[in-house]
């Protein structure tokens, strides 16, 4: 009983860094799982299923809120439904080492993108929907095949070298996830890499605190915000880069 009360708070810190930061908390489960013994793969198919509920969840109060818009986000997610597909492959045939490199390199990624000031370009570039989608497909199988979704890859994109709203570019990062994660949930079933139990218990904890961590992002001033993503990514990144040494 314990132990699922545990599991129950954990998935409610998630969800909360999910709203919070608009990713699907896939690298926060990862990094934890992996840091108690789990191997990388059976922790990346526990957050995918997490994912959908934080993703489902914070996207529905973003819309309400008026932060999330559709438009772009339909044509990047149908991208990420095939990325996060495809995803499925991928992990049963890269070692579970090379993928917690991959993992540690996308934390870079997403670190350098939280010292981004401004926008790499000066106004808001209208990518046509193609392209959208095949932006939507490549963030998607390199974000799931580690567990994250794909979230801050696609906010760093539209952020750093499309010229959206950080905000903005931060909810579509989110809703991106519900496609990524449904499309890996499909994908890893069929391939039998998923701990059900253990993802939905995380998944329903998450459920409560995803909303008060997008009540919290969206409430928050940008430069604060992107603060804590960049000590967040940190910490993270520091925990994965042990692992990978005591491997």
């Amino acid at each position: 009983m314990l132990s699922l009360i545990i599991l129950f708070v954990f998935g409610g810190f998630v969800g909360f860094c999910s709203g919070f930061f608009g990713i699907g908390g896939g690298s926060i489960i990862v990094a934890v799982l992996i840091y108690f013994g789990y191997d990388v793969k059976e922790a990346i198919g526990v957050s995918v299923v997490q994912m959908v509920f934080s993703s489902v969840f914070g996207s529905y109060i973003n819309y309400k809120k008026g932060v999330l818009k559709f438009g772009d986000s339909i044509f990047v997610g149908f991208g990420g439904l095939l990325g996060g597909f495809l995803s499925g492959p991928v992990i049963s045939a890269v070692p579970s080492l090379y993928l917690l490199y991959l993992f540690a390199f996308l934390l870079v990624i997403m670190i350098v993108r939280g010292f981004l000031k401004v926008s790499f370009v000066s106004r808001e570039i209208k990518p046509p929907q193609i392209v959208l989608v095949l932006i939507g497909a490549a963030c998607g199988v390199l974000g799931i095949s580690v567990g994250i979704g794909g979230g801050m890859l696609i906010s760093l994109v539209f952020f750093g070298f499309l010229g959206y709203d950080i905000k903005k570019a931060i909810s579509m990062g989110l809703f991106f996830v519900l496609f990524t994660s449904v499309g890996a949930l499909i994908s890893q079933s069929i391939g039998g890499n998923i701990n059900y139990q253990l993802g939905v218990i995380l998944g329903v904890g998450s459920l409560v605190g995803v909303y008060f961590g997008t009540l919290v992002g969206i409430g928050m001033a940008k430069e604060k915000q992107n603060k804590f993503n960049i000590a967040f990514n940190v910490i993270v990144l520091v925990a994965t880069i042990v692992k990978i040494v005591t491997y």
